[in-house]
């Protein structure tokens, strides 16, 4: 009887492991994405900011 129950908490406690297992990589995965979306909006101002630049120095050769 104590080993029955014994396996049946062993076997719950490896189910509980793996699905927390799972949460814990689903939410690293997340995190990581969410970094990358960042890097990726940060690129995009970066690239607007240079653009402006780049419209107003010509402007300013123009003489505009």
């Amino acid at each position: 009887m104590i080993r029955l129950l014994v396996g049946v908490l062993l076997v719950g406690a490896v189910t509980y492991g793996l699905m927390n297992r799972d949460k814990v990589g689903d939410l690293k995965a997340e995190a990581i994405f969410k970094e990358e979306v960042e890097k990726v909006e940060n690129i995009k101002l970066q690239i607007e900011r240079d653009a402006q630049e780049r419209v107003r120095q010509i402007d300013e050769q123009t003489g505009q």
